[in-house]
């Protein structure tokens, strides 16, 4: 019988989430989630994906069009895919490129067979929020071989600067293998190197580096973990938060912008979930035991043989019959759709994420300042 995976990938060059505490509301307490490098795999018995983008701001930024047209549509032209995102589906979409600006500016390219797929982005150097890079790379592969299915995720930037830090080159990556007998072998790093603090060398660690926590911001290494199907490494952690008071509401009925804001910027994160698929073997169902008829008080020998259910069964049972139900009843009301006012959730959906891009751009600025 053959052997099968299940296998979901993940890796992120820079990812950077804003969130308001308190948040205007539970919709959109984490709306804000940018990443640069963004690669993504899925690899099963039924399906293999996988998908890429040089920059994704979000599933709710990135697919507000077609969310909105699904719900009060039919629009009058479909909306526009997000054109940064490389997406590869066996066996519809076997290879998928992204790159609308050039390849200077970035690359995303998927692709997806029976046996194997892949996803690998380049970003261009550049700065934004406080953060400046030379350049940085990200990629996924999925492969099944004979000794069992392969996994490789990676993260590579160079010459990242973020205020006084500067980082010449950090990777992170992390190698499984899944055999067939279902045993895992993961092997996630992260290596830094020339690490400087204003031109003198530190070493990230744990901890906070200490001359930066002076200064209300978090900046540590996290390392890597590896734990029964769930393996990853995560370079480093950069936390920062602003409190902003007496600016008020923008709009009247709005609720007010005072807030504390607070961004989280990771550099090189990469995370493998990858098992042995136990849905290809299915358990042997043992055949029914039936007596068969005698004279009374003797044992009958048990039958063996397969029960052939074409053959009438002689003396079947009563029909059952149903127990009369209880005097009381309960009405229960279903909750449709046309209850909800989702006009009112997208307008709050899309004011919180244009509040919360600007609150992270401005987070950085005025935290460097």
């Amino acid at each position: 019988m053959p052997v099968g995976y299940s296998v979901t990938t993940s890796g992120a060059a820079v990812r950077v989430v804003s969130t308001q505490q308190p948040a205007f509301s539970i919709a959109t307490g984490d709306l804000v989630d940018q990443t640069l490098g963004l690669v993504s795999s899925s690899y099963g018995s039924s399906m293999s994906e996988s998908r890429a983008a040089s920059y994704y701001p979000g599933d709710l930024l990135a697919q507000a069009g077609q969310l909105i047209c699904g719900q009060f549509g039919p629009c009058p032209v479909d909306p526009p895919t997000y054109p940064l995102l490389a997406e590869a589906s066996w066996p519809t979409v076997e290879h998928a490129t992204a790159d609308p600006a050039g390849e200077a500016a970035g690359r995303a390219v998927a692709s997806a067979t029976e046996a194997a797929n892949a996803a690998s982005t380049s970003v261009a150097g550049g700065g934004s929020g406080g953060l400046t890079l030379g350049g940085a790379t990200s990629s996924t592969s999925t492969t099944t071989r004979a000794d069992g299915v392969h996994v490789h995720v990676a993260s590579s930037l160079q010459r990242v600067a973020f205020g006084p830090l500067r980082i010449d080159s950090l990777h992170v990556w992390d190698d499984v293998v899944v055999h067939p007998d279902g045993a895992l072998h993961a092997s996630p790093h992260v290596v830094a190197s020339g690490v400087t603090l204003a031109g003198t060398p530190v070493e990230l660690g744990s901890t906070p580096v200490p001359g930066l926590a002076q200064r209300g911001l978090s900046v540590r290494l996290l390392g890597t973990e590896s734990a029964a199907a769930r393996s990853g490494a995560t370079g480093v952690r950069v936390d920062v938060s602003v409190p902003v008071s007496g600016t008020g509401a923008p709009v009247p009925g709005v609720p007010t912008l005072d807030r504390t804001y607070v961004g989280s910027f990771v550099l090189g994160q990469v995370a493998v979930v990858a098992a042995r698929d136990g849905a290809f073997e299915l358990p042997a169902l043992p055949l029914p035991q039936l007596p068969t008829s005698g004279p009374p008080g003797q044992q009958q020998p048990v039958l063996q043989a397969p029960v052939d259910l074409t053959r009438p069964v002689a003396n079947p049972l009563p029909p059952a019959v149903a127990p009369a139900q209880p005097a009381a009843t309960v009405v229960l009301r279903s909750l449709r759709l046309d209850d909800l006012d989702l006009a009112d959730l997208y307008a709050v959906l899309a004011l919180g994420a244009v509040l919360g891009l600007a609150a992270s751009r401005a987070l950085t600025r005025r935290a460097w300042s």
